[in-house]
């Protein structure tokens, strides 16, 4: 299983394009967002962790990360509790 680490209070496009390798017409917006991760095809691991304040951006990917989730069972998202 593929494991995706992504941090809740840095979710921008750019940092999604690499870490899930998106292909060169990956357009950086929501609905290309959604697009791509329902068609992944191997099982995958998104653990999402420094859940602090994400800005209105980053509520919205979380979003659709977790829709897109729901959809594909290949996706699973795990919310990290940060431990200090």
């Amino acid at each position: 299983m593929k494991t995706v680490f992504l941090s809740g209070t840095r979710l921008t496009h750019p940092v999604l394009a690499e870490a899930f390798d998106f292909p060169a017409w990956y357009g950086g917006n929501l609905d290309a967002l959604h697009d791509c991760l329902t068609e992944i095809g191997e099982d995958t691991a998104i653990v999402i962790t420094e859940m602090g304040e994400a800005d209105e951006s980053g509520r919205r990917i979380l979003s659709v990360i977790t829709d897109s989730a729901g959809e594909n069972p290949h996706l699973r998202v795990y919310l990290a509790a940060r431990v200090v």
